[in-house]
């Protein structure tokens, strides 16, 4: 009988085991089913907090590709201008250029025609003063003439 006893309390044992585990795990699952719950709950809370994420970066992405429109535009207005005053600057450096030649020639002419002018004055000096010297002795031989009586030969009066 101690070997049937043996084998029913195995029996009983496993049996006894067996509802054991089936207690613990029935919590377990009611427990796993909350957490499945839980876990169902959370995973639609963050695919909320996800799509509301890609949302923002979505608007900001726009934002970001409005602002870089913009700034590309601005930039192809200042390369144009830049490119507006570069032609303009060289346009002034020619024009700058072809001004200080004509100034050069005027300088040069300028100076040559102050030199024509210096031999000019010297010529007129010496005119002036010899038309003084002719003159000054034309008024001492009139007052030679009328003072003294002296006649001067026609000839030289002709030449002087």
């Amino acid at each position: 009988m101690w070997k049937e006893g043996k084998g029913f309390f195995r029996r009983m044992s496993a049996r006894f085991v067996f509802l054991l585990c089936l207690l613990v795990s029935c919590p377990a699952l009611y427990a796993d089913s909350s957490d499945a719950q839980q876990r169902t709950s959370t995973i639609q809370e963050l695919s909320a907090e996800i799509h509301a994420q890609l949302d923002g970066l979505k608007r900001q992405s726009r934002a970001l590709t409005e602002q870089l429109l913009i700034a590309e535009n601005e930039l192809r207005t200042s390369s144009r201008e830049v490119e507006a005053l570069k032609t303009e600057l060289s346009d002034l450096n020619t024009s700058l250029t072809a001004t200080n030649q004509k100034l050069g020639e005027y300088s040069e002419k300028l100076t040559e025609y102050e030199a024509k002018l210096k031999a000019r004055a010297r010529v007129i000096r010496a005119a002036a003063a010899l038309l003084a010297a002719f003159v000054a002795v034309r008024a001492v031989l009139l007052f030679l003439k009328l003072k003294f009586g002296i006649r001067i030969p026609y000839i030289v009066n002709l030449l002087l």
